[in-house]
């Protein structure tokens, strides 16, 4: 439905003209000015913020000539009519009008369809889509849609997007997408599902709701099926068309970081699985499209992750947008290699101090967990075991819900058991991985540490 200013703000409008304190209008005039806003044309369907601004100059140019026209009223006076006029105007289509999303990164062939003049067009750079839009891609063509901070999805080649709904800053209806057919990777800001926004996505098999999350979704109109895997938080997938007798939560799923569920037409959402290698290397993509700067360790979804970990995995680093934390980062990059090339101690400790500065400096939630299990593979490299520990521990005592604390975790059972000989306190820390993180990948390694540790 089309977003129109209300007649509640067109009152505040007049009661904000009566009471402006830079004059006083005698009874005409105010007639007068009342008649004017009385014959204002009224918006017509979406209009863009560009010819809400237009139409509010000309409409507050018209009031100002007008007062002139029968008022000595001085200019400044005149011009607070006109700003107050505009203010309110622009506030309530910043607050009330949807917020369109604009395409980008456009590869190959990508077609528009435009609801509001009804024609297909080609895609351009910087073009915003409304409600029932379509965006097409064809054959290795591909293009990123992009809602400010607050979501932004990549459709891949022979991939339909239909716009549903799209919501407003002041309202919390949910944002909703149906990917006809294709594949799209989605990033939606945590922050904003905190905020009361939702995002749901549907094909013809299932509805996906977030609530701050990376993940993707695969639809496959010949067979009826939609894959869905979830690289970082929670997805709540739900069949639609569910067999007869089953509903609600009976029909849904909660698909977690980094697994993966599947669902065929007239079928409940399969268990959630872990994801599979190829999968996960597919996922990667996301971090270039989520919120920036993004850090990300470049470990697998396997078992065996820990112990890639702490044979110092490279971290990944994409920030598009000019940031001081990059800077920061060429500066410790150039240590690395320096220590790298060195191979000394003192290096080493060089660098993983001026990581440790950096954290400490420029504290952000969204990366200080993937530095602190850097920092601790580094101390664990170099055989400053304890370092080690304490690096491991501050992720599990500052971020205990992060999706990669049962790494953490994992690290320090196989340091006490592997290098410091702790035999308790190694079977403590696989203990708590089966009693806290007992669907991570880390479960199994704990298992096997706690058979080894009983033989």
């Amino acid at each position: 439905m089309s977003e129109r200013i209300r007649p509640q703000e067109h009152e505040d409008v007049k009661r904000l003209m009566q009471s402006l304190p830079q004059f006083t209008l005698p009874e005409a005039a105010v007639r007068s000015f009342m008649e004017a806003l009385d014959k204002r044309p009224q918006p017509q369907p979406r209009p863009s913020v560009r010819r809400l601004f237009d139409r509010a100059v000309d409409y507050a140019d018209a009031i100002v000539r007008r007062l002139a026209a029968i008022l000595p009223v001085p200019v400044p006076a005149a011009m607070g009519a006109l700003v107050s006029v505009m203010a309110i105007v622009l506030v309530s289509a910043y607050l009330y009008l949807p917020q369109r999303p604009s395409l980008d990164d456009i590869k190959g062939v990508v077609k528009v369809f435009n609801a509001g003049k009804n024609e297909w067009m080609f895609a351009k750079a910087g073009l915003k889509v409304g409600k029932d839009d379509i965006v097409k891609t064809f054959e290795d063509s591909s293009v990123t849609l992009s809602a400010g901070d607050m979501y932004a999805m990549c459709l891949k080649s022979d991939t339909e997007l239909n716009v549903i709904e799209l919501a407003a800053r002041a309202k919390k209806k949910p944002i909703q997408y149906k990917a006809s057919k294709g594949k799209v990777l989605i990033y939606f800001d945590k922050r904003a599902g905190k905020a009361g926004k939702k995002f749901r996505i549907e094909t013809n098999e299932v509805a996906a709701t977030v609530l701050g999350t990376d993940f993707m979704l695969q639809s496959v109109p010949e067979f009826q099926k939609t894959w869905l895997g979830v690289l970082d938080g929670v997805v709540k997938v739900t069949s639609l068309q569910a067999p007869q007798g089953v509903s609600g939560e009976e029909a849904s799923v909660i698909v977690r970081s980094q697994q993966k569920t599947e669902v065929s037409r007239g079928s409940v959402p399969l268990k959630p699985a872990r994801l599979m290698e190829d999968e996960w290397m597919e996922m990667e993509e996301l971090y270039a499209i989520g919120k920036k700067p993004q850090v990300a360790l470049l470990i697998s979804t396997e078992r065996t992750r820990t112990r890639e970990l702490l044979s110092i995995v490279p971290l990944f680093i994409s920030d598009k947008k000019p940031s001081i934390l990059p800077e920061k980062l060429k500066k410790v990059a150039v240590q690395f290699r320096k220590a790298v090339r060195d191979d000394t101690t003192a290096e080493h400790l060089k660098t993983i101090q001026e990581l440790e500065d950096l954290i400490r400096e420029y504290p952000n939630k969204n990366y200080n967990v993937q530095f602190l299990l850097f920092i601790g593979s580094y101390y664990y490299h170099i055989g400053r075991y304890e370092q080690a520990i304490a690096a491991f521990e501050e992720v599990l005592r500052d971020y205990p819900q992060s999706s990669l604390a049962s790494i953490a975790q994992c690290a320090i059972g196989i340091i006490y058991e592997e290098n410091l000989k702790d035999t308790a306190k190694a079977r403590l820390a696989y203990q708590k991985i089966l009693s806290i993180y007992p669907d991570t990948p880390e479960a199994e390694e704990a298992q096997a540490g706690l058979e080894r540790l009983s033989r």
